[in-house]
This record gives C-alpha cells, sequence and structure tokens, in this order.
C-alpha cells in the first residue's frame, strides 16, 4: 500500500493503549524528504517503533537517544544541568538544607515534596503509574507469573529481571559457541 506523505494514518493497531493512556492519533509527514510520525498537533514523534513520545533530537526522544547524554565516559543516560546525569549529580539540588538528592519539581525532591504526589484524598506519598502511590493501586507488579513483587526493571522485579537476564546471556553464548562450530568445522 502507497502512503500520500502527510496524509496517512497509522494502523489502528499502533494507536492502542501505552503505559495506561490511550495515544493520540498519528499520521506521517515528512521532513527535508523523509517520513516522520507527527501528532495530531503536528508535533514530531520518536521514530523508534512503537514510540510515541515527542521527539528531542535526532528524531528520537530522551529514552531512545534523543537529547543530550551525560559527558561521563560510558554512562547514556540523558544529562541534566552542568551536563550530568542526575546519578553522577547533574540536575537541581533539593532546595531544603542538607538535603543531597536532586529537585523533581518545586525546587524540592520527592521525599520533601517534590514530584507528582498521590491523588488519592489525603495521602501526600509519591505517585507511581497511573497517578497513585503503591499503597493505592499506583505503579506495576512483576510480570513473571504468581510474583507479586514490585516491577523494577524491564517488567520484572530485581530477582526476575536478574534471572531472565542471565537465562538470556546463556542462550547467546550458546548460540555464539554454535555459530563459532559451524564457521571452524563446516
Amino acid at each position: 500500500m502507497l502512503m500520500q506523505p502527510g496524509a496517512a494514518l497509522l494502523p489502528q493497531k499502533q494507536q492502542q493503549m501505552r503505559g495506561g493512556h490511550p495515544q493520540q492519533q498519528m499520521r506521517i509527514s515528512t521532513q527535508n524528504g523523509k517520513p516522520v510520525k507527527v501528532d495530531a498537533n503536528g508535533v514530531q514523534l520518536c521514530s523508534a517503533l512503537g514510540c510515541n513520545h515527542a521527539a528531542r533530537v535526532k528524531g528520537m526522544c530522551k529514552l531512545h537517544g534523543g537529547g543530550r547524554r551525560c559527558k561521563v565516559e560510558g554512562c547514556m543516560k540523558s544529562a541534566q544541568t552542568g551536563h550530568l546525569c542526575i546519578a553522577h549529580g547533574g540536575g537541581k539540588p533539593c532546595n531544603v538544607e542538607g538535603c543531597p538528592k536532586t529537585a523533581q519539581s518545586r525546587g524540592l525532591c520527592k521525599q520533601h515534596g517534590g514530584g507528582v504526589r498521590c491523588k488519592f484524598e489525603g495521602c501526600t506519598k509519591s505517585c507511581q503509574s497511573g497517578g497513585f502511590c503503591r499503597g493505592h493501586g499506583g505503579g506495576k507488579r512483576c510480570e513473571y507469573p504468581q510474583c507479586t513483587k514490585w516491577a523494577q526493571k524491564n517488567g520484572h522485579c530485581a530477582k526476575h529481571a536478574q534471572e531472565i537476564a542471565a537465562q538470556q546471556l546463556q542462550q547467546q553464548q550458546a548460540l555464539q559457541a554454535q555459530m563459532h562450530q559451524q564457521l571452524v568445522h563446516p
């Protein structure tokens, strides 16, 4: 199927829910003769497959490589103020005297009231996904069957994320060994 630049809508399958929020309708446009994804307001979206965050630099969002990177060698995190990521000292410090944490909003770290708060009436905890703290239904659980722990990395708790990474490494090493055998003994 041929698509006319600036007119084609992405398939319905790619417009489904993302992170619990409905995605905005997108279309394909052109910029310097190249196709780009844009939302209904004309804002360029990340060019990574399936990503609908706003593009920053090189047609990608911060998560997929757009924007500045931390200047510490080997660090791929997004740079904050001072060309460093938060882990390496970038970002604005919390305004509470003696607090070493980075400010989230209103000049405060999450512990001192910065960041988005839980929507549950009277709750002052920091919100997780869905606008609520973990105690009021926010956050995500580990995707591993029958695991009730909180997700921390790639949709899994620390234990299951580590197990899955180890399994993937073993599979990769086995595949490399098999390919090596095929090259050595054709």
